[in-house]
């Protein structure tokens, strides 16, 4: 059970990783989530990989989770033959490094919805790439969440997305719940109550349902009275983290205690 939120740095803001993330530990922050590239450390690279895993450990921090390779021909039901040996190894490289590094979940986008071919053609893709990525997760005790996502992509159906995933049948596989982009597709609420059995992570934002606004809870339409009860009852679930992207103002304390205000009282209060 979760009592603290894993801290996010939106990876376009960074530009040097040990001034960003000192500045996060010197904020009191002890966990964080990572993506592939940060600023000046791409985590494909076994050297700056090195060197970011010394850094966080100078600085005390715990890497908990990843938010994987995303996009382009990363997405999951990449459909070019071509191209996707490259995407399921650069993947595994990616897990291989996150998991040394301590991270226990890897957050992948299933992809975008199909332009012609049916649904089914293109969660058989997703299948296909997990044949390849799961076991190599089971082996590095990481597990996969599907991220649910905005219309127009794979995910964008709660109840499509939970029974891929059941149906599936791996453990090592499961989902995280992106408040913002439920809140999108269907409704925050609503969504979660379907995903809830096999949630194992959360990114937490909240919007006014217009567009993927990434804003600190309490500041859009979000029911958080109802959220976080539901989150709180996940029977899997492993951590939440912060993906507000609205913080330009914002000192990385004010946020992190923004999202620990959120997660203890069960509901939210105009920052």
């Amino acid at each position: 059970m979760f009592d603290k939120p894993v801290y996010f740095v939106r990876p376009r803001v960074v530009e040097d990783f040990y001034v960003t993330f000192a500045d996060v530990a010197e904020a009191g922050i002890k966990h964080i989530v990572l993506g592939s590239r940060m600023g000046n450390v791409d985590f494909l690279d076994r050297g700056l990989f090195s060197m970011a895993r010394d850094i966080l450990e100078r600085l005390e921090l715990r890497a908990v989770a990843c938010h994987g390779l995303l996009s382009g021909h990363f997405d999951l039901d990449e459909p070019d033959e071509g191209l996707r040996p490259h995407m399921i190894k650069s993947h595994c490289r990616l897990m291989n490094h996150m998991a040394e590094i301590g991270c226990r979940t890897y957050v992948c986008h299933p992809g975008p919805a199909p332009q012609s071919d049916s649904r089914d053609t293109s969660w058989g893709l997703v299948s296909r790439t997990l044949d390849e990525l799961a076991p190599r997760a089971q082996a590095l005790g990481l597990t996969i969440a599907l991220e649910n996502l905005n219309p127009g992509h794979l995910g964008d159906n709660a109840t499509e997305l939970f029974s891929f995933v059941e149906n599936y049948g791996s453990s090592h596989v499961r989902i995280c719940y992106d408040s913002g982009h439920a809140h999108i597709a269907e409704d925050a609420v609503s969504v979660l109550r379907t995903l809830s059995p096999l949630v194992v992570t959360a990114h937490l934002h909240d919007n006014d349902k217009t567009s993927d606004q990434h804003l600190i809870p309490g500041h859009g339409t979000i029911d958080w009275d109802a959220v976080v009860p539901l989150l709180k009852q996940c029977p899997e679930l492993m951590h939440v983290e912060t993906e507000a992207f609205n913080i330009e103002k914002w000192h990385h304390k004010d946020v992190y205690l923004r999202y620990c205000e959120i997660l203890s009282e069960q509901g939210h209060r105009d920052a």
